[in-house]
């Protein structure tokens, strides 16, 4: 509304305060003396108390969603006024989020009607009694007679002598000339009767619309002699018809002048009002101008109809509608916004208005908005693709080094060669935690870095993550010791990978900075429910401490005391801004206390859910000892294709005495039995080339009736697989990798010599196994973690011949990177069979030295192969996988080179 416009408006937040009002309000605004109508006053405030209690009532009704409308009669020193005030609620969304209120001057309004009610009486009045603005006029002596009324019409003094001249003399000029000869035809035609419409100026200067009925009274020869008529004052109801067509005219002019099409149907969908800029748009849209009195159908693009008829059914039911059109016409291209409303009048639905807005420039920038964040999203990725082939570029190299310098310390050297290769070690040690803080702080950043919640035991965890900085305490002479809350739940649901990630980074930095004293790990319970227990997790030290000024900037990325501490201790300042969003996505916190030179303490307080289901905690497995058991005489085919799994196989089995024969694929094995072998025991593989061993199994059972237990292994996860071996005849079922207790229970209870039924005595007869061996098996300090990527090494390192242990290891360092490689070509040729071969061979040399996450890789990759999903597809996790392994293999070769040691 324009600041010039006479009707009053203020528009108020939804605390009643003002946010926008016109001049005409703020100049009529009955405010108390003092008060001024301003933005930001509660407009309640500036009245008196009677009013600001009833502008209260009324303004809480409207926020609750309602429209209301009131009359005032307002007390002016010029009289008293008569205003309209309507209060509109402003909806945005579902929420009524402000008021607007309108204020206009209805007296003369209220005046009209109180006239027109006057008139009304008048008029009753003169056709019952004839008393109403009557004239008589002699034509031929021009004299006329008035009563009273009509003298009050004219404001004319009653005493006045009127004339056809004096009536003559108060018509308008605009129509004075048109009414005499009207007039005046009449009598020369010698009508009977004339009605004319008439507008005057009174004698007091007001212009008054009359309606006259004439009648013509002839005498006796036929001539018109005498008129006499009635006046029947219509000022106000002319002047109530112009002001209407006045308001339908500003209307118009209005709907015109808008942007915005406006089209409004009746309840049969005929349109019945549409402005200028809505015949555009739907020009632009069927090719048709509307025109008033069209059913919509007939300026409705065909293939549009029916769905333009269903909305405009809903909006009658009552539904408002929106949507948005894609208009294109004469090379023009535009979206249009649509809102349909139903328009109603009292309870019922009269109509529904359609309002359609031009939003090109909104959409465009919409899909501007999009592709920038698509742009910001790629360049996201680039980034990561980045730091990925960064990573592979680095790692590749360094994975070389760090493997030869781990072998060459196997070899006779001189105490100064040693030395050099410890330092060649640290320092590859150095650069590879460098390449993961970055990589993980990468990820945490792009909001990739998932957290697990799996069973785990704290304390274990605390001691595999404890047990390496006892050594390097030992060895600064520095006193380290770990104190565990008894009270903390034997199991809870975490991330055992984060948890150890925060605790190496915690432990590390305390021995690194602390030259003598103390450091101390303390793990205690601050809070407890029945679901979930707070753990505060303190590392202590002795060491340098950090200035107060600096402990603000401790936990920011990059950040380290001063460049002396950095050429002094080293490090990338990365490991306190990682544990501080490592706690964080886990739900907590992390806290600092330190004095300079006297030492630091780092608090981690994180929630862990308490597991209350016993059954899915890791249990250890009992298994006989090795030195109680004792197989010589038992003979045992292994039928596997896989080299590395046929060295593990034939040692672990000799390791009790077995004999072993190995036969390369099924084909071999039959070839063996039917040449008259016998064994107590075969250990099948189910995927091999030339004869699988779902082939050989069957002819086992069914050609050569063998009746040798056969237990089957495999790699695959397909639930089904177990059920389809035993009902060709496999007498147990395995899922690789195999811990040697498992393989010792089954033996054990296969062979059930003396000595090795006592060792077994807790482990159940010898049935088809339900779990298949799929859950985690064995004590978890058999396994290490790096980068939340669980190592499983329990089958190699359970080998007792240090030389197997070394030529299983130099195979699988060759084997597995050049199976990923062949599975990356073979998937870019499309070749799905050779991809399936070489990802049942991968998973076999991985059951040897299991990197679970590149296990799960594989599985997913078979599953993808088997859908016949695209390269590009497959070729991402591939290229993950062998990221996967190389970051991997520097925590493999240490482990193989200590145990080698």
């Amino acid at each position: 509304m324009r600041k010039t416009s006479t009707e009053a408006y203020v528009m108020l937040d939804a605390q009643f305060n003002i946010v926008r009002a016109n001049q005409t309000f703020v100049d009529t605004f009955p405010v108390l003396p003092g008060r001024d109508v301003r933005i930001g006053e509660y407009l309640p405030g500036l009245v008196d108390n009677h009013l600001k209690e009833m502008l209260e009532s009324n303004l809480q009704t409207v926020l609750k969603g309602e429209q209301l409308e009131i009359e005032q009669i307002r007390h002016t020193d010029t009289g008293d006024i008569t205003l309209c005030v309507t209060h509109f609620p402003i909806i945005e969304g579902d929420k009524v989020t402000g008021i607007l209120v309108t204020v206009r001057d209805i007296t003369k309004n209220k005046l009209a009607e109180k006239n027109q009610e006057a008139l009304l009486k008048r008029y009753n009045l003169a056709t019952s009694a004839i008393k109403l603005g009557i004239y008589d006029l002699d034509v031929v002596a021009n004299v006329g007679h008035w009563d009273h009324n009509l003298y009050q019409i004219f404001e004319l003094d009653p005493e006045t002598p009127v004339n056809m001249e004096l009536w003559q003399s108060f018509i308008h000029p605009a129509c004075k000339e048109a009414v005499i000869e009207k007039v005046q035809n009449s009598i020369k035609n010698k009508d009977s009767e004339l009605e004319l419409d008439l507008r005057i100026i009174t004698a007091k200067g007001n212009q008054k619309y009359l309606l006259n009925k004439m009648l013509f009274l002839p005498d006796e020869k036929g001539e018109i002699t005498r008129i006499i008529g009635a006046n029947w004052d219509v000022t106000e109801k002319e002047k109530a018809k112009e002001e209407l067509l006045n308001s339908e005219r500003k209307m118009r002019a209005l709907l015109q002048s808008t942007r915005e099409g406006f089209y409004l149907y009746d309840p049969d969908l005929n349109l019945i009002l549409i402005n200028e800029q809505g015949e555009k748009f739907a020009e632009m849209r069927s090719g048709k101008v509307p025109r008033i009195g069209q059913h919509v159908t007939e300026f409705t693009r065909p293939d549009e109809i029916e769905s333009v008829i269903g909305i405009l059914k809903k909006v009658l039911a009552g539904n408002a509608h929106d949507i948005e059109r894609h208009v294109q016409a004469n090379g023009r291209s535009i979206w249009l916004h649509l809102t349909y409303n139903p328009v109603r009048e009292d309870d019922r639905i009269i109509g529904v208005c359609l309002v359609a807005r031009d939003v090109t420039d909104l959409v465009h920038t919409r899909e501007e908005m999009t592709a920038a964040r698509t742009r910001a999203e790629q360049s996201e990725q680039l980034q990561e693709q980045f730091l990925a082939n960064m990573s592979h570029e680095i790692r590749t190299p360094l994975n070389g080094i760090v493997g030869m310098s781990n072998l060459l310390l196997n070899t006779p050297l001189n105490e100064e060669q040693q030395e050099f290769l410890k330092t060649i070690l640290h320092s590859s040690d150095t650069l590879l935690f460098l390449i993961n803080d970055i990589l993980d702080l990468s990820k945490i950043k792009a909001g990739k870095f998932k957290i697990e919640k799996i069973p785990m035991n704290i304390f274990q965890v605390v001691e595999e993550a404890s047990a390496p900085f006892r050594a390097k305490a030992q060895e600064k002479g520095i006193r380290f010791s770990v104190m565990m809350d008894p009270f903390i739940p034997k199991t809870l649901s975490g991330d055992p990978h984060r948890l150890m990630q925060v605790l190496n980074n915690l432990l590390s930095n305390a021995i690194k900075f602390t030259n003598e004293g103390t450091v101390k790990l303390e793990v205690e319970v601050v809070d407890k429910d029945d679901d979930t227990a707070w753990l505060d997790i303190a590392v202590s030290d002795t060491g340098i401490g950090i200035d107060d000024e600096k402990l603000q900037f401790v936990f920011e990325s990059f950040a380290q005391e001063g460049s002396d501490t950095a050429r002094r201790f080293g490090g990338t300042g990365l490991g306190l801004a990682i544990t501080k969003r490592l706690a964080e996505l886990q739900g907590g916190t992390i806290s600092v206390h330190s004095t300079k030179g006297q030492g630091s303490r780092f608090i981690v307080r994180v929630p862990y859910d308490i597991m209350k289901d016993t059954k899915s905690e890791v249990q250890t497995i009992v298994a006989p000892k090795k030195e109680n058991l004792d197989f010589r005489g038992k003979r045992v085919m292994v039928v596997e294709d896989n080299q590395i799994n046929q060295q593990v196989f034939s040692h672990l089995l000799k390791d009790y005495g077995i004999q072993v024969t190995i036969a390369g694929n099924g084909k071999q094995a039959i070839e063996i039995l039917e040449a008259g072998a016998s064994y107590d025991l075969i250990l099948l593989d189910l995927r091999m080339p030339e004869m699988d061993g779902f082939q050989t199994l069957a002819y086992m059972r069914q050609k050569l009736k063998l009746e040798t237990p056969i237990i089957v292994l495999t790699a695959s996860v397909l639930r089904d697989e177990r059920q389809r071996c035993l009902d060709l005849g496999a007498t147990d079922y395995l899922s690789k990798p195999i811990p040697r207790p498992i393989l010792q229970q089954r033996l054990s209870q296969l062979f059930s010599t003396p000595s090795s039924v006592d060792a077994a005595s807790s482990t159940p007869a010898l049935a088809p196994s339900s779990q298949a061996v799929n859950e985690p098996q064995a004590e978890v300090n058999t396994s290490v973690r790096e980068q939340g990527r669980e190592i499983d090494m329990k089958t190699l390192l359970s080998l007792t011949d240090k030389k197997v242990i070394n030529d299983v290891y130099n195979n699988y360092i060759q084997v597995v990177p050049a199976a990923l490689e062949e599975m990356k070509k073979n998937t870019l040729q499309q070749n799905w069979d050779l991809v399936s071969e070489q990802a049942h061979k991968l998973k076999s040399s991985l059951n040897v030295i299991n990197i679970k996450s590149l296990t799960a890789l594989i599985n997913e990759v078979e599953e993808k192969v088997n859908k016949h999903q695209k390269p590009q597809d497959i070729l991402p996790a591939l290229e993950n996988g062998i990221k996967i392994y190389q970051e991997a293999l520097p925590e493999i070769t240490r482990k193989v080179t200590a145990a080698l040691a």
